[in-house]
């Protein structure tokens, strides 16, 4: 395999595994064939080792007691059980123990390029939020090649695109969330993580894919302003200086980008994502999604119990289980204490993670600001599977800051010295 299709190969995988994609002639989620290559390409590349990495395997000791945690809850509450959080918790678990091999199969000797091409994933998507949100006939033509079943909470396609919800139906999987938003920034993150670990400077390259980045993640999700504003500070602390000309930059081109925007939209849309937009800010306290959020916030977890009740979904089996959209409560209803308890130790671990990369101080930083990121959206939905990725991303941050095992000794050389 040539270097260009490995390339292919590699951006072609993340993509699917990032945004879960239901094309109408696949039949499944391009999630669960990314998922299935990843772990396929781990397992040969350690055969090829002649072993599984030792420390992709201790990352996940906490996640496998999480998912022994809640196989136990499914056995315990069976039948009233749907069995998502003990799949979901696997499928993460086996995904992250070969996703080091994975990483070794196409980037061994290039490890600054693995998270050069995961920015452009997270760019690829922002470019098609971006273009169909502007050309309705690229999304129109976009749109004819997904699953009609991803429009059936709409009511089908042609009804979701008559209505203002044709403002959302954006993207590689045809519907922009709050997943999609936080995404973004989490794409946001990396590209400076990446410029800081290269030592690149400043170019024309990181000011566009910053405005592809931020107004993607704008047009998907309010709350992916927070993010984006987190985000800002996180860059400010790592760029210094260097950051203003982006912002001043980007906010240029984020200013033409919505005067086109305004052009290009209809009076009726254009007022509609205005509102949207800004209702936060027009209507403060008053605003109907945060006073929605903050309504279930008022959960009985008296009953949870050390293990859950193994549930994730209602008595429809697409709905919330007890009307709870907020993550940290779906979680703790699903797997209880001791699942919610080796998920934080989970991330802990990956915390410790970055004790053996190259620039400890500046990968811990990187790493605090990311899960404050996470912690935020945690408190709005069930981010950490919604964004099924995240985990994955987090390991490739924790690879791409390792040293190789010839900077490793040379590093010894020089102690020795």
């Amino acid at each position: 395999m040539t270097d260009f299709a490995k390339i292919c190969a590699f951006v072609t995988i993340c993509c699917g595994l990032f945004y879960g994609v239901k094309f109408s002639f696949i039949g499944v989620s391009t999630l669960y064939i990314s998922v299935v290559l990843i772990i396929g390409i781990g397992i040969l590349q350690s055969i090829k080792g002649g072993v599984v990495n030792l420390q992709s395997l201790l990352l996940q000791m906490p996640l496998i007691l999480a998912f022994l945690a809640s196989l136990l809850s499914v056995l315990i509450n069976y039948p009233d059980s749907d069995n998502f959080i003990v799949f979901a918790l696997a499928a993460m678990m086996i995904l992250n123990i070969f996703a080091f091999s994975f990483f070794d199969f196409f980037f061994k000797n290039s490890k600054e390029s693995l998270l050069f091409f995961i920015i452009i994933c997270f760019v690829l998507n922002a470019a098609m939020v971006v273009g169909m949100f502007l050309f309705s006939s690229f999304q129109n033509l976009y749109l004819s090649y997904i699953n009609e079943d991803v429009f059936s909470v709409f009511g089908g396609k042609d009804e979701a695109l008559e209505s203002m919800y044709r403002l959302r139906m954006v993207g590689f999987t045809g519907f922009a969330s709050y997943a999609t938003g936080f995404s973004q920034v989490v794409g946001l993150f990396v590209l400076t993580i990446h410029y800081k670990l290269a030592d690149k400077p400043i170019d024309r390259a990181y000011v566009l894919f910053v405005t592809l980045l931020v107004a993607s993640a704008a047009i998907s999700s309010r709350a992916a302003i927070v993010g984006v504003l987190l985000w800002g500070i996180f860059s400010a602390i790592h760029l210094g200086r260097k950051f203003l000309f982006t912002f001043a930059a980007a906010s240029a081109l984020l200013v033409g980008f919505f005067m086109i925007a305004s052009y290009l939209l209809d009076s009726e849309g254009l007022l509609f994502f205005t509102s949207w937009m800004l209702d936060l800010f027009v209507n403060g306290l008053n605003s109907a999604s945060l006073n929605e959020t903050l309504s279930m916030f008022s959960v009985d977890i008296s009953d949870v119990g050390m293990l859950g009740h193994s549930r994730w979904y209602g008595e429809r089996g697409f709905d919330y289980f007890r009307q709870v959209d907020v993550g940290v409560f779906r979680i703790l209803l699903a797997s209880g204490f001791v699942g919610l308890a080796c998920l934080i130790m989970h991330y802990c671990f990956m915390m410790l993670g970055c004790l053996v990369s190259i620039d400890k101080r500046s990968s811990i930083v990187s790493f605090v600001f990311i899960m404050v990121l996470a912690l935020m959206f945690l408190l709005k939905g069930a981010i950490i599977f919604d964004f099924f990725a995240f985990n994955f991303v987090l390991m490739a941050l924790l690879w791409a800051g390792w040293p190789t095992v010839k900077e490793e000794a040379l590093d010894g050389c020089v102690s020795s010295s």
